[in-house]
């Protein structure tokens, strides 16, 4: 492998990364090492403030931040080592254990000091540290072996996903890089690598933000109300200034003048118009929060137009990740299956789970509001894994079920998806399988990709060649979602009990609402397949079967049992 090759990873790698349409086990991840340093310190403060009651929701974030610590040589550590940060994690962690649920009010304080500084001492310089280390990654002379190359993709793949998590830290949009970083793997220009990376770099260490004006139609239906409105909200205007419609081309709609139609318009400045967007959506809302009475039945804007001199464009408030990516099979019709299963199953207590959900789930993606969202699909995966006994937490029952269901899937899930990235390749036919293939036809088809879909190649086999490695993949696939729901239900609580007001939750958004509907299809085919049961089902034959199977697979663990033992089927996308 070249250093030729390495830099065009990073080209394929940073696009995949930001692409809404990616399977979320490759897409940016939630967390880098500065951005979970600051999540640890939030929960450390609400944990000694009481507002956080579980010590596991603590330690959960401390085991996920062991874990980013220890791969990164990028954070600076002002007067301590990494090593002695870990035994102070380790340490804490066992001292509060043994007080269960009670604070550890001065071992809390002294952790929380800790983080603070080295979060400080990081906050302005890691950006600049991570890109070095990656041009660095990049700069290799040597070409390098076939052995260390799945080795040697790691740890750059490591401060790429940083990278991206970084950028987004900062304030830039995902649209909004995915675009930038889309351009520079094309490369219509021929700009020799090294040029490009170091405009990049220049571009996003300047981290210079530029001036935009939004405007936000909006459409009343009492022109009284959108009076009042008017006189009261001093951002809201009954027509654009003749400046702005000048400059509206493609856009006519925003050039309406009546008695119902009036514009919210606002100038702020931002990275890019992604951001712009939803900041000056919090502004919207935060001046419709103080004047309810005028906006009654009036309809949140979903999309804003935003200018930046002769640029001039329609953006959306929020962009949420593709539902597509569950399964690759056609989806199945809805309405049909669900008749059907009324008609053929014995199973009042799940139906009722069921059609509960997708209530929520529809008013959920009705929403314009992202607190709204998420609220809605969180009552909807509550309700499938409440208990009929109050004195059983739902939330220990998510938290011990959805991974359980997510995991007897998880292998079979990648290698579908797999499948579908090699057969728009042309390198793998309809109705060819990659886990059925012979070694040799693997090795001819890894000889024939770009270097990405090699490194993801390799992975897998590498992955499925043991059940060892397999266990171990399912079982690091477990604990990335306990800390993933354990950092839902902490929103959620925030939200619920705190009255949090919350923009900065579109990723978890997509995530939650990626769980409750695999968790709906999933629930579908358990009905199907049980259509002829003279049994009465209820949730806990549900919930029974993938506990079963999940310790099954983990005894006999093998791709075989992983895709036939499973089905995957889109009813709900």
């Amino acid at each position: 492998m070249s250093k030729e090759d390495i830099q065009e990873y990073f080209k394929l790698r940073m696009v995949e990364a930001l692409h809404k349409d990616t399977l979320d086990s490759f897409r940016v991840r939630t967390n880098n090492v500065i951005s979970i340093l600051h999540e640890l310190s939030k929960i450390l403060e609400g944990w000694l403030e009481g507002n956080i009651k579980r010590f596991e929701t603590v330690d959960f974030c401390i085991k996920e931040a062991k874990e980013l610590i220890d791969k990164d040589e990028c954070i600076v550590f002002s007067f301590l080592n990494k090593q002695l940060l870990k035994e102070e994690l380790d340490s804490y962690i066992a001292n509060s254990r043994q007080k269960k649920n009670e604070v550890d009010t001065a071992g809390t304080k002294q952790l929380l000091f800790l983080i603070d500084t080295i979060y400080s001492s990081n906050n302005l310089i890691y950006l600049k540290k991570c890109i070095e280390k990656i041009h660095e990654l990049l700069s290799l002379e040597a070409d390098i072996p076939d052995a260390e190359f799945v080795p040697t993709i790691d740890n750059i793949n490591y401060y790429i996903s940083s990278l991206c998590c970084e950028f987004l830290r900062l304030g830039y949009s995902k649209v909004y890089l995915y675009t930038y970083f889309k351009v520079f793997l094309e490369n219509k220009k021929n700009i020799p690598f090294e040029t490009a990376f170091s405009k990049m770099r220049e571009n996003f260490l300047s981290n210079t933000e530029k001036d935009f004006t939004v405007i936000f139609k909006l459409e009343f239906q009492d022109k009284v109300a959108a009076q009042r409105a008017t006189n009261k909200i001093k951002n809201i205007v009954e027509e654009l200034s003749l400046d702005i419609q000048k400059s509206i081309t493609r856009q006519p709609s925003y050039k309406i003048s009546n008695a119902f139609i009036r514009y919210y318009v606002v100038n702020k400045k931002a990275l890019d118009t992604g951001i712009v967007t939803r900041l000056a959506y919090e502004d919207l809302s935060n001046d419709f929060d103080f004047n309810l009475e005028d906006i009654a039945n009036l309809k949140m804007p979903s999309t804003a137009l935003v200018i930046n001199d002769s640029f001039i464009r329609n953006e959306k408030v929020y962009y949420f990740d593709n539902k597509e990516d569950i399964v690759v099979t056609e989806s199945q019709p809805l309405g049909e299956t669900i008749y059907n299963i009324k008609q053929n199953t014995l199973s009042k207590d799940i139906q009722d789970r069921l059609y509960s959900a997708l209530r929520h789930l529809r008013i959920g993606d009705q929403q314009t509001e992202i607190e709204q969202r998420f609220i809605n699909y969180w009552i909807a995966l509550e309700f499938i894994f409440a208990s009929p006994r109050s004195s059983e937490s739902t939330f220990e029952r998510i938290k011990k079920y959805l991974p359980e269901i997510l995991e007897c899937c998880y292998v079979k899930r990648n290698i579908l998806y797999i499948n579908k990235w090699l057969r728009g390749k042309k390198v793998l036919e309809d109705q060819t399988s990659w886990d059925t293939l012979s070694d040799k036809d693997k090795e001819v088809i890894i000889g024939r990709v770009d270097i990405l879909t090699k490194y993801r190649l390799l992975k897998l086999k590498a992955r499925m060649c043991h059940k060892d490695k397999t266990k171990e993949y399912i079982k690091n696939h477990r604990n990335n979602l306990e800390y993933h729901i354990t950092r839902i239900y902490r929103l959620r609580n925030e939200l619920i009990h705190e009255a949090a007001i919350k923009q900065d939750m579109v990723n978890v958004t997509s995530n939650l609402r990626f769980y409750l509907v695999f968790t709906l299809n999933q629930l579908i085919v358990f009905l199907i397949e049980r259509e002829d049961s003279t049994r009465e089902l209820d949730i806990s034959h549900f919930l029974g079967k993938f506990n079963i199977l999940s310790k099954y697979l983990k005894k006999e663990c093998t791709i075989n049992n992983f895709m036939s033992m499973v089905s995957i089927d889109k009813f709900i996308i």
